[in-house]
Parts: C-alpha cells; sequence; structure tokens
C-alpha cells in the first residue's frame, strides 16, 4: 500500500451481506445470473464509524445490490491489519488510485439462495 495513504481515522473495515436489489440491472454485474448473494469484507473511506454504514448501502444501492447487514466493523490504522482479515482486500487496497471511489472490496462468498452457500 502507498505509505502517503493516510490511514488512521478514515479507513474502517466491515463484513457485508448483500443481495440485488432488482432481477435486472444494467450497472450490477458483481453477482453472476444464478446467485443470490454474497457476503464478504470491504473497505470503506469514511471520518467516522457512524457514517461506515451508510456510505456502504448508498455505494452498493448505487450499483444495483441492496445491503442486508453491516458487520462487525473496525477502524484500521495499520496496512498490514488488512491481510489478517482478506488478502485480496489487501492487495485491492494497495492498487487502489488514489481518485477511486470509497469502497473497496475482498473476496466475496456468493451464495445461491437464502442461505444456501
Amino acid at each position: 500500500m502507498d505509505p502517503e495513504v493516510k490511514l488512521c481515522g478514515e479507513w474502517h473495515i466491515a463484513l457485508v451481506d448483500f443481495i440485488r436489489a432488482a432481477k435486472s440491472s444494467d450497472i450490477q454485474n458483481i453477482l453472476p445470473p444464478d446467485i443470490h448473494g454474497a457476503v464478504g469484507w470491504v473497505g470503506i473511506l469514511a471520518s467516522k464509524e457512524d457514517e461506515v454504514k451508510t456510505l456502504i448501502r448508498k455505494s452498493f444501492s448505487e450499483i444495483g445490490l441492496h445491503v442486508l447487514s453491516v458487520e462487525d466493523i473496525q477502524q484500521l490504522c495499520d496496512t498490514e491489519r488488512f491481510e489478517e482479515f482478506d488478502e485480496h482486500l489487501a492487495e485491492n487496497m494497495r492498487l487502489r488510485p488514489h481518485d477511486d471511489p470509497p469502497v473497496v472490496w475482498g473476496t466475496l462468498h456468493m451464495y445461491y439462495g437464502e442461505g444456501e452457500v
């Protein structure tokens, strides 16, 4: 990760469970057609912890996804900590250009139906 990226007080991590907001969406291409939803870690740029859920819901809604839950929110000040949660998320954080949107995706664990993995 770029050493100039300021983390403490801005970057949080959260475990997010989400589904499609609608059957068809020209914007949404995160989930394959036969997948109902997914859960995974995301990094979120937020000035305060209480903004995390709002920003995640807004960001996901913009791409046709409905957030079921946002849990285990943690502020991360050390770039090494991202890897403890999700190696894919840590890699995406390292590759993230400074002008990207405030949500960084990690590994998604998809499920076919409600509760079906």
